[in-house]
């Protein structure tokens, strides 16, 4: 018999719609939940250990000057902005400036946040404070046990992998435990699973700070506006399918004989023309997940968007601006 002989099996096209979804939600998937894998943990223990302290009142007026003048200069960068915009003499310079002023607003905006917390709240509750670094601990453990179970489970192919079934097991394991109605493995694999999905709001967040062409969506209790709530719902959307995928490929050894492993294990993942992208996801996945641990450490080292740097640089030089 041939060992290279494969068979070609029809499917509907509502199956290879979901398989066109899951192959565009796969660029998102890996680049936003790659860099979410490692941004997530760090960004909730960063937030602990940068938390805002109390300011005395000569310390909140130096600082509220500080703010006073960044906020001055941002406002003429914006007329600018809006003169260009205005006059239609608008260049890919200018788009480029806009996103950098967009992102300087929003940290502008935090920083005042911060300030206004630290001497009229004390620097807010202690209790939530802990909290996040708390669940940033947490999410630090989970992050780990994805990366061990892709190494383990996924980076060795069939027919010489995979290495150990790690998590496959532990499922099995917890659902053994809870008796007649297996509900604790079934619940750790929707953690694992929505943790993935909360990895790509993470990263997005941590790239639209980032780089500066990347527009800033930002999730914010009680302030967020209505085109940042639709973008994060629409990626949200197109990355449950891809997280769906990746997650029937890790588990596989758990959710095997399902619905979901026959359609994203058998059907989906052998799809002509879109099978590479899958192919290559787990190690894309990993590869950005590493890269996300430096770009993260500088990400927080810069954090605080030095205005002043910004325009020596040229970068914001409104003065250079196209505009009549």
């Amino acid at each position: 018999m041939d060992k290279s002989a494969h068979l070609d099996i029809f499917v509907t096209i509502f199956v290879y719609i979901i398989g066109i979804v899951a192959a565009f939600g796969y660029t998102i998937f890996i680049v936003c939940g790659g860099f979410g894998l490692s941004a997530t943990p760090v960004a909730l223990i960063m937030s602990f250990v940068r938390r805002p302290t109390r300011l005395r009142a000569n310390e909140f007026l130096d600082a509220k000057a500080i703010i006073t003048k960044r906020s001055e200069r941002l406002l003429e960068v914006g007329k600018k902005l809006m003169d260009a915009q205005e006059s239609g003499a608008s260049r890919s310079e200018d788009r480029k400036t806009y996103k950098e002023f967009q992102q300087a607003t929003y940290t502008l905006e935090n920083d005042w946040k911060t300030v206004h917390m630290s001497f009229f709240d004390g620097g807010g509750s202690i209790i939530l404070h802990s909290l996040k670094l708390i669940v940033g601990i947490v999410c630090g453990l989970l992050s780990l046990l994805w990366i061990l179970h892709i190494f383990l489970y996924m980076v060795v192919p069939p027919p010489y992998g995979p290495l150990n079934p790690f998590l496959n097991k532990v499922f099995t394991l917890l659902d053994r435990l809870s008796g007649d109605f297996p509900m604790f493995g079934a619940l750790f694999y929707l953690v694992m699973t929505f943790y993935l999905l909360i990895c790509v709001l993470s990263g997005t967040a941590l790239l639209a700070n980032a780089v500066p062409f990347i527009s800033v969506h930002p999730l914010v209790y009680r302030d967020t506006m209505m085109s940042s709530i639709l973008f994060n719902v629409g990626l949200f959307l197109f990355a449950s399918v891809s997280v769906n995928q990746f997650a029937v490929e890790a588990f596989a050894g758990y959710a095997r004989s399902t619905a979901l492993n026959s359609m994203f294990g058998s059907l989906i993942r052998h799809l002509r023309g879109i099978y590479w992208i899958f192919f290559l996801a787990t190690y894309l996945f990993l590869a950005f997940a590493f890269i996300g641990i430096p770009i993260t450490a500088i990400f927080w080292k810069r954090r605080r968007n030095d205005f002043d740097k910004l325009l020596e640089s040229g970068r914001l030089d409104f003065d250079n601006m196209t505009h009549e």
